[in-house]
């Protein structure tokens, strides 16, 4: 039958196909079509009567295919009423009987059956069809009940049924924007789904859902709030950035937050929560729902809102902390932008009122609090909703009171004690000028002003205040009417813009700029023009870059012709050249590089009329100066630009020589400055161009220099070209560097250096320093191997310490030394070193007081040897350990046996055997390494022990000759050990020669802490992965090292005076503290024996200085705190008190020596008690109790022994002074007891 039908479709609407196609005939109204469009019907009413889902879905693609001339709605439109109820009937049977079986779960998995995706798509046929005939307002019985069921499947069709679920919500919106019966049932459902889509979507999907919301807010109001599952969807929406970024989403919220009473103060707890980590823009979203919930509220609702959310937002942001440590959100400033979404709306009507009823019991109590940052908030949130008042107030004499009131707090504030208000106060006050002048008494508004730049701005006490008066009278000037009055205040702040705080130089800066926008005030008449340049002069690149681009129209007006440019470069120069240099430093980096290059050409067009001016005048033209101008006219285009500048009535003249210096100087800077630049393609004919006319200034120029500025900065300029466009200065380099002695002046010298290696004479350069340093340096003058090199005949006026200055100078440069090291180079290098290398002859007969040349004076030979060293690591890179271990050698037997007494070296059989031993540690030898390293350091101790003390001052110049030398050799060492060059043993070796070093002169004390610290650092942390089996040995030098530093800081201390061992320790701080640091983070990998010496010279170290203390003040007072202890006890106490883990180290240690009884002088038991006693501030901090380590525990432990220990000595026999010792002892025992009864309390506790 129902093939039958199919194919009479199929044949009816060929005829009606052919029949529109070719005859022409409209055949919509045909009886043809008539019977087409009933049999479909019929058909279609079939399949749902006979639930054949596969048929219905048949019709339902039809429907949906654009193409096929199928339509449900004109099929629906053709029943009569009573054919509607019985197809809808049968629809809503269709429906019930295939969800009666349905559960969520099949639609949950990926790989759906066949059957729930028939189900599913069935479903969404029925949609359609609701839909239709909702939008054709012909509701059938049935049709409610089908909706119905829909709507509660809603939340059950799964995670693959989301397009059906969104075709229910549809039809659901459409049931109650069309205000269809019954459609209160399907609020709850609807306002859930839509809820929890938004929420967990993204996209244009989610914003469409917003917009849904909004257009059912009425919805709200039949939502079943009884449901806890409603209830806290809507407590999540809250935190839907989704909803909270769009205008529906915030406006639906306010609607949320109008439900019910009782609910007000959950939702407010649940935005506070948000805010602890929002963002400005999220707060400004949250305060736009409050406002607009206060707004829409009434009775009930809005006194809740009113007491329980506004105002106690208002006591947040006056009593919150101002700021929590580790975080960058303040609470009190979250709450107080919040309010600002009131503040902003006091056009609004009651919002006034509401303001000022609310603030009034927190924030004027709140302005005068004890506490500074209550203070500092309320005076932010007065400033905020400044003017409160009420509009209810019946007479103009109670709201001028007001304001009065409010404006007499302001003025305390800005005096008040905090700089923090102090600030607040002063932007605030400004703000408020500016924004209310004209509503403000001008008698008010001349006080504050008085207060700010007669008081405010001189307060030495805070840079932060000084900075906000200059940043608040910059805002005030936004407002005209306060011109008139700042004109003649300004002047009277001027000295701020030398105000030794950046910050505040910096907004003076943005100040005089703001003036430049005003025509009233003249930013010279508030600061004059000599205070600019000198500032400039000095300033550092920040602020300079600012002044100079405020000073730009000034100097180099870009929109004038090149005449006036120059005559105000040429103004600039004569006023101040340091501020010139520091302007033009500046000005390439805010001006284009067309522009730069115009005026740089202008400047040289100046330049080179000015000389022909002046060889005219003189009369003078060589050939060179013809052929010079033939050049010139060749080359040059702007001839109008040229007369231009000759029409000045203020020529340049030659002789200036200040001035020509000065434009020769910008030349150089500009040049320089957009070098980079210029190096792109796009720019090279500018670069051209400008190449061109510097070489033909400095050719024209160069041989009218008068002083040695002119001279300088014309060989800069020289060395910005090549070398063939400037012969006239490039052949005459290197005679002018001969010329050179070591009184004139370094810039010169090294602008010429730099050129010459510009122009790539690096040959002609390295020759002329060896041939200055082979006469000085070597015994018998060899003559140079090499046959093509340039050679000078005059060795009369050799310059070794000139040759020394310019080796070391181009060993400094970057890319000098990556030429160097290249093949062609690398011999001649190698020629220099070998010369250098001599130097150690030298200082050994320096030390043999045989007779040397004049030249060599200590200060030469000591440049020399550090040149020689440089050079040597520059030459062998990774190598260069072999060449330190014979320089070690060395240095042990030449230097520190120099310094060693004759009483105190080695017989000659012993010391031969410790340079084995030596040979054998560099060499690296495995089974021998410790013994020689042992030796070698303990030979080295011994040998350099001049004394028990430590070794005067005023020794005779050899002496001190030999500590400058050990002293490089020790930087030498730690720069080995910065770039890993050198091993284990070989750092041995150096840290017991840095120390050897450092009893020698005790000034060298922190260039060898520096040392140890990388040598122990270094040496830990390339074993730190290792077993500590068979690794102790090697590493003992550590435990050795930082043994003999506590021996030596003890030392010091009984030398020096408080004062100077205070600075000592000052300047050792940081690196001995790293050092020890990084020893005790790897301290279980060492046995007790050998961990034990630091910590054990450490406590010797600091019981004898406080014993000492002790015997010199018999009734010494108990010290309270770590800092109160000696000098060198604080030191080493504090560090030990930085971590729980190292103060269990330092406090084992002292229970130890208590248990063992090795305290047996009183004064010593005494001053580890007063140890203990400045350690009980850090026993009571709750910050150990969780850091590891029982610090309770131990100091009980101490207490208790010292406590018998006390005991003990009270029953022997003393003499008065031990009588008054033990007394002081016995105090503080008793008072170490009381403290030891209750234990420390956790914060968590409180």
């Amino acid at each position: 039958m129902w093939t039958k039908l199919n194919a009479v479709n199929a044949f009816c609407l060929y005829i009606i196909y052919y029949l529109e196609g070719y005859i022409g005939i409209p055949c919509i109204q045909s009886p043809l079509n008539s019977i087409v469009m009933a049999t479909s019907r019929e058909a279609f009413v079939h399949c749902i009567e006979q639930n054949d889902r596969s048929a219905f879905l048949s019709f339902i693609n039809q429907h949906n295919n654009k193409n096929d001339d199928f339509s449900l709605d004109e099929m629906l439109t053709v029943n009569s009423q009573r054919q509607m109820e019985e197809l809808w009937a049968s629809v809503h049977v269709m429906c019930s009987t295939a969800l009666l079986g349905f559960t969520a779960e099949d639609c949950d998995s990926v790989m759906m059956l066949e059957d729930a995706k028939h189900l599913l798509q069935t479903m969404g046929g029925v949609v359609t069809m609701a839909t239709l005939l909702i939008q054709q307002d012909c509701l059938p019985p049935m049709l409610y009940d089908t909706v119905y069921l829909l709507n509660g499947m809603l939340l059950h069709f799964g995670s693959q049924g989301l397009q059906l679920q969104r075709q229910v919500a549809s039809i659901s919106e459409l049931w109650w924007l069309k205000d269809l019966p019954n459609r209160d049932d399907m609020a709850s459902n609807l306002m859930a789904f839509l809820l929890h889509n938004v929420m967990s979507a993204n996209g244009k999907g989610a914003v469409k859902d917003v917009k849904s919301l909004w257009k059912l807010r009425s919805c709200l109001k039949h939502v079943s709030l009884d449901d806890a599952a409603i209830v806290d969807l809507l407590k999540q929406a809250f935190s839907c950035s989704i909803l909270l970024s769009r205008d529906e989403g915030r406006k639906f919220l306010s609607e949320v937050f109008l439900l019910r009473v009782d609910l007000i103060a959950e939702f407010h707890s649940l935005i506070l929560m948000q805010l602890s980590h929002a963002t400005k823009e999220k707060i400004g979203w949250y305060g736009a729902i409050y406002v607009r919930a206060w707004r829409e509220s009434k009775g009930d609702f809005k006194q809740t809102i009113e007491s329980l959310a506004i105002q106690r937002l208002m006591h947040l942001a006056v009593h919150c902390k101002r700021r929590i440590h580790g975080s960058r959100i303040s609470p009190a400033s979250t709450a107080r932008k919040l309010l600002n979404a009131f503040h902003r709306q006091k056009l609004l009507d009651g919002m006034d009122e509401m303001l000022f009823r609310l603030y009034s019991p927190i924030l004027w109590r709140s302005l005068r609090a004890a506490n500074a940052d209550v203070r500092a908030n309320a005076t932010a949130v007065l400033l905020d909703a400044f003017p409160l008042q009420d509009p209810e107030a019946q007479r103009a004499k109670d709201k001028h009171a007001s304001h009065q009131r409010q404006f007499d707090i302001l003025k305390e504030l800005l005096f008040d004690p905090s700089p923090e208000v102090r600030c607040l106060a002063v932007e605030g006050v400004c703000r408020i000028c500016n924004v209310y002048w004209e509503l403000i008494p001008i008698a008010t508004i001349c006080s504050f002003l008085g207060n700010l730049v007669d008081d405010l701005i001189w307060d030495v006490s805070s840079d932060d205040v000084r900075c906000s008066v200059v940043k608040g009278l910059t805002h005030l000037l936004d407002n005209h009417l306060s011109h008139a009055i700042l004109a003649n205040l300004l002047p009277k702040i001027r000295n701020s813009f030398h105000d030794k705080c950046d910050r505040v130089r910096l907004a003076f800066v943005a100040l005089l700029d703001k003036l430049k926008t005003i025509k009233a005030i003249k930013y010279w008449h508030v600061i004059p023009m000599d205070h600019l340049l000198g500032r400039l002069a000095v300033e550092n690149p920040r602020i300079g870059r600012s002044l100079s681009a405020m000073l730009l129209p000034t100097f180099l007006p870009l929109d004038k012709d090149p005449t006036d440019q120059l005559t105000r470069c040429l103004t600039l120069w004569r006023e101040n050249s340091s501020a010139a240099r520091a302007f033009y430093s500046h000005a390439y980096k805010i001006v284009s590089v067309q522009n730069t290059a115009k005026f740089m050409i202008s400047i040289c067009n100046l330049l080179l009329i000015t000389v022909a001016q002046h060889r005219k005048k003189a009369g003078t033209k060589s050939t060179d100066d013809t052929l010079m101008d033939s050049q010139l006219q060749e080359k040059e285009n702007s001839s109008q630009e040229e007369e231009d500048i000759e029409d000045d009535e203020d020529d340049l003249k030659l002789t200036d020589t200040e001035a020509v210096a000065g434009f020769l100087e910008t030349l150089v800077i500009l040049r320089v400055g957009i070098a980079s630049t210029l190096s792109k393609p796009e720019n090279q004919k500018i670069a051209t161009k400008i190449q061109e006319k510097l070489s033909i200034v400095v050719c024209k120029i160069f041989p009218e220099t008068y002083t040695q500025r002119m001279t300088n900065a014309v060989i800069s300029l020289a060395g910005l070209v090549p070398s063939k466009m400037v012969p006239m200065v490039s052949s005459k380099a290197m005679s002018r560097l001969r010329k050179y002695t070591a009184d004139d002046d370094e810039d010169g010298w090294r602008l010429l250096l730099d050129n010459t290696l510009n122009w790539n004479k690096w040959n002609e350069s390295l020759d002329l320093i060896e041939e200055w340093l082979r006469p000085a340096l070597l015994t018998v003058t060899k003559e140079p191997t090499s046959a093509g090199r340039v050679g000078f005949a005059d060795d009369t006026n050799s310059q070794p310490a000139m040759a020394v200055e310019y080796f070391s100078y181009i060993l400094s440069k970057p890319l000098a030394r990556q030429v160097l090291l290249k093949p062609e180079k690398i011999d001649r290098v190698k020629s220099i070193v070998d010369i250098l290398s001599n130097i150690k002859v030298l200082i050994e007969k320096k030390i043999s007081d045989e007779e040397l040349d004049s030249v060599m004076t200590d200060d030469f030979i000591v440049k020399v040897f550090n040149l020689y060293l440089t050079a040597e690591m520059f030459l062998n890179g990774e190598d260069f350990s072999e060449i330190l271990s014979d320089l070690l050698r060395w240095v042990e037997v030449t230097l520190v046996g120099a310094l060693t007494p004759k009483a105190n070296k080695p017989k000659k059989k012993k010391h031969r055997k410790l340079l084995g031993a030596m040979e054998t540690t560099l060499l690296g030898e495995p089974d021998s390494n410790v013994t020689a390293v042992d030796e070698l350091s303990t030979t080295l101790m011994n040998n350099t022990l001049l004394s028990e003390t430590l070794a005067p001052k005023n020794r005779d110049g050899v002496e001190e000759l030999l500590v400058q030398l050990i002293k490089s050799v020790v930087f030498v060492g730690w720069n080995s050990m910065a770039t890993g060059v050198v091993d284990l043993p070989m750092t041995t070796t150096l840290c017991m020669l840095a120390l050897s070093v450092v009893k020698l002169d005790d000034r060298l004390i922190p260039e060898v802490m520096t040392l140890l610290r990388y040598a122990v650092t270094s040496s830990l942390i390339g074993h730190r992965n290792l077993s500590s089996e068979g690794l102790g040995a090697d590493l003992h030098f550590i435990p050795n090292s930082l043994a003999e530093c506590f021996q030596l800081l003890s030392k010091l201390a009984q030398m020096r005076n408080q004062e100077q061992l205070q600075l000592i320790l000052k300047s050792i701080k940081s690196e001995f503290y790293e050092m020890l640091n990084e020893y005790y983070t790897w301290y279980d990998t060492y046995e007790n024996e050998v961990k034990l010496q630091p910590i054990k010279e450490c406590v010797t170290a600091v019981t004898m200085e406080m014993s000492s203390a002790v015997a010199k003040d018999c009734g010494m007072a108990a010290c309270e705190n770590v800092v109160s202890l000696m000098p060198l006890s604080a030191f080493i106490v504090s560090f030990f008190c930085k971590k729980a883990s190292l103060l269990q180290i330092f406090l084992d240690y002292l229970a130890r020596e208590l248990q063992f009884d090795e305290i047996a002088e009183i004064e010593s038991f005494v001053a580890l008690l007063h140890v203990i006693h400045a350690l009980m501030p850090q026993f009571s901090s709750s910050k150990w109790l969780h850091n590891g380590g029982d610090i309770f525990t131990s100091f009980q432990e101490i207490s208790s022994k010292m406590k018998s220990k006390l005991q003990a000595l009270a029953t022997q026999d003393h003499n008065e002074t031990l009588k008054q010792i033990l007394t002081s002892a016995d105090k503080m025992v008793a008072e170490i007891d009381s403290r030891m009864e209750s234990p420390p309390v956790s914060d968590l506790d409180h």
